[in-house]
């Protein structure tokens, strides 16, 4: 039985810590809210940077 909860518990752990990982950021807002500029650039590269490595977080969770 403790086994069970032990599940329970690390289960909801983990889905609370990766809760909505895999929901891409709203890159068009981000393209609009900071125009066609370097610094939008930027913005748009960190967004996607950020995304990508929590796919990847999640990813590697979910193998082990």
């Amino acid at each position: 039985m403790a086994i069970f909860f032990n599940s329970v518990i690390i289960s909801l752990l983990l889905m609370s810590v990766f809760y909505q990982v895999g929901k891409p950021p709203d890159f068009f807002s981000i393209f609009i809210w900071s125009g066609n500029t370097d610094e939008g650039k930027k913005a748009l590269a960190i967004s996607l940077q950020q995304y990508i490595q929590n796919v990847r977080g999640l990813a590697f969770m979910v193998s082990n």
